[in-house]
């Protein structure tokens, strides 16, 4: 490959990661920005957890990713790498300094035919072809970056669940929440968290009435149960539009918002290498962020410093 482009100290600084939030949590969504490169327009990748994520241009001398720290890991430091037509190996960016985190488990008791009921064949073929319709979404090419300032929330109404809460049914773990739940009553409104297009409205065997945005790069929000999808496929929508109204619709016990958010990402090795699939973050996380095209000021977040590698032998 061709060595990677710098200009003058002057106009451009050396390169450089920097890493928001610097200490993610488990399950956390980060922003990778690698600033002070002359990416030429090229996309590149950034590796970490098995997973790459796709690294677009931001700004003239500016490269941005959405990593997702995984919530079934380990604590502790894992490596971060970045990759780019114009470099000429891998840099071994930065560390990602994973915190220990404690998640919640939720003990429910019910009645048996709702954790042993067999599922039809019609229900199976409904729930294929959904699945093959969600997967469409996933493994679009991603869309530009978009500057999208700090994320609003979804509804006025207070949380009533929250991200990584382990489900347990009649002492058997059946899932985890990888959501935020925000009560509220039916007709309630919902709205976007942040400028997008609409690439999912349609009604859900599970999540009911859904709604999928697009927010450019990989980044993904979800709105699940509701009762009205005010805003059509295709649609593009700004930061704090009504989008829907709070439901109960799908599979659930009562009126709430499901609002999650789903990174796109491919396996990076292995057998899967190269297969596109969702991880879901913390939409906690996801709020907590100001998300530019241009890094945050070094004094709110830690900087990195990158060093060549060399081309394995």
């Amino acid at each position: 490959m061709a060595p990677l482009v710098l200009i003058a100290a002057s106009v451009i600084a050396a390169p450089h990661v920097v890493i928001d939030p610097p200490q993610p949590r488990l399950g956390d969504p980060v922003v990778v920005y690698v600033a002070g490169v002359e990416h030429g327009g090229e996309w590149g990748s950034a590796e970490a957890f098995g997973y790459s994520f796709t690294l677009q241009p931001a700004g003239k001398t500016v490269l941005r990713a959405f990593v997702a720290i995984p919530s079934d890991i380990e604590p502790g430091p894992y490596p971060l790498t970045v990759s780019h037509p114009r470099a000429d190996a891998a840099w071994p960016a930065a560390t990602l300094q994973v915190q220990k985190r404690t998640f919640e488990t939720a003990h429910l008791r019910v009645a048996k035919k709702f954790t042993k009921r067999k599922r039809s064949d019609a229900l199976k073929a409904r729930l294929k072809r959904e699945q093959a319709q969600i997967r469409l979404v996933w493994t679009a090419t991603p869309t530009p970056v978009r500057d999208l300032g700090r994320p609003a929330r979804p509804t006025k109404t207070r949380i009533t669940g929250h991200y990584g809460t382990a489900r347990v049914f009649n002492n058997e773990r059946r899932s985890v929440h990888y959501g935020m739940d925000f009560g509220g009553r039916i007709g309630t409104p919902v709205y976007a968290t942040a400028t997008g297009k609409v690439v999912m409205s349609s009604m859900r065997w599970g999540s009911g009435g859904t709604l999928i945005l697009d927010h450019g790069g990989g980044l993904f929000t979800t709105y699940f149960h509701l009762s009205k999808r005010r805003v059509k496929l295709g649609q593009t929508v700004t930061k704090g539009q009504r989008i829907g109204d709070v439901g109960r619709s799908g599979r659930v016990t009562g009126p709430h918002l499901h609002f999650g958010v789903a990174l796109r990402a491919a396996y990076a090795d292995g057998a899967k290498a190269g297969q596109i699939r969702s991880l879901y973050v913390d939409p906690a996380g996801l709020l907590m962020l100001k998300i530019g095209r241009t890094p945050p000021s070094p004094s709110s977040v830690a900087e990195a410093k990158p060093s060549p590698r060399k081309h394995a032998e």
